[in-house]
């Protein structure tokens, strides 16, 4: 705002210091309000780069993370889960065979006891028979006794008694070799028996080998496979870590290539728009800016426009191409010198 007559008639009188501190007040007052006209530049600078902004590159897109390597998940089994799964089918395989050593005992313990009844009813069979046979033959004697008329002497029961001798003696016999029979069966029995036993307790101690063995090849086998994928594993990471390296590599070499062509663009629209100006919305933005700018330094005192103008440390990246324009406007407001009364 311009100074009445009246003001200016006043600050004839006034020292060179006192000037100079009113000016000072009256720079650092304009920068104060300065910071509304700033927001609305703000704003303005917002919207153009808003509309300009470039969309960032899809680094994800141009160059995939995933390098398609994986690595195997190989679960080992533990010593336990091992000792375990071959005590189960140790058992199951000894089972079996207990099972196959009880039949076969148990068929020929059946044997045994099928022969047993054979001699049994041999030995009955033959004491029927005797009985049969020595019941005729007495009878026979009897017939002979009386023929001969002595059915009643001593003769007769000399005869019957000495068939009666003969038949417990072929009774005894039978009965010895019926005995006798029972005795090897019976002892065939016991050697069935120990040779069970013997083969049982062989099959727990071959069992018991087999087992043991069977654990040391699937611990072996587990720690080979472990090793094999440790080492497959190891190389994947390997390849994983230079695919990374390679990637970030062409990453960096991308955005550098990229920034360079920016600032190469940025340098020639530079040249461009000082030799021939903003254009398009650009230059429609700027006007704003300008417009705004000049309102409110044209609404200060001329005396200090031109001073605060210079020690905004805002306007020259706000106004741009216009930062000049409004400087030589400010000028232009012909501010003389006044002498000074001391």
């Amino acid at each position: 705002m311009a100074k009445s007559l009246w003001d200016e008639f006043k600050d004839l009188f006034k020292t060179k210091e006192e000037r100079e501190q009113e000016k000072r007040k009256g720079i650092d007052d304009a920068l104060e309000r300065e910071k509304d006209i700033v927001r609305q530049l703000e704003e303005l600078d917002k919207q153009y780069n808003d509309s300009v902004k470039e969309e960032e590159p899809d680094l994800e897109k141009l160059f995939p993370s995933d390098s398609g390597l994986r690595e195997y998940e190989y679960e080992a089994e533990t010593d336990e889960e091992i000792e375990a799964g071959a005590k189960a089918r140790n058992d199951e395989r000894k089972a079996a065979k207990q099972k196959k050593l009880q039949n076969d005992y148990d068929e020929d313990v059946a044997d045994v006891a099928s022969d047993k009844a054979k001699a049994k009813r041999k030995l009955d069979e033959q004491f029927s028979a005797l009985d049969d046979k020595y019941a005729e033959k007495g009878e026979e004697a009897k017939d002979d006794a009386i023929k001969q008329g002595v059915s009643r002497g001593s003769i007769l029961s000399s005869v019957l008694g000495e068939l009666s001798g003969q038949k417990q003696n072929e009774e005894e016999s039978a009965k010895n070799d019926y005995q006798n029979q029972i005795a090897a069966l019976d002892d065939k029995l016991a050697s069935l028996e120990t040779q069970l036993n013997g083969a049982l307790e062989q099959l727990d101690m071959e069992a018991a080998i087999d087992l043991s063995k069977e654990i040391d090849e699937l611990k072996k086998e587990r720690d080979k496979e472990v090793e094999k994928w440790d080492k497959y594993n190891a190389d994947i990471r390997s390849r994983q870590a230079e695919f990374a390296y390679e990637r970030e590599q062409d990453i960096n070499k991308y955005l550098a290539e990229r920034e360079k062509q920016k600032q190469e663009q940025e340098l020639a629209l530079q040249k461009q728009e000082e030799k021939y100006g903003y254009q398009g919305e650009k230059q429609e933005n700027y006007a704003k800016r300008y417009e705004i700018a000049y309102e409110f330094y044209m609404s200060l005192d001329p005396s200090i426009a031109l001073a605060a103008f210079n020690a905004s440390p805002n306007m020259r990246y706000y106004l741009g191409l216009y930062y000049d324009k409004l400087k030589n406007e400010l000028r232009s407001l012909g501010v003389s010198d006044k002498k000074y009364i001391f």
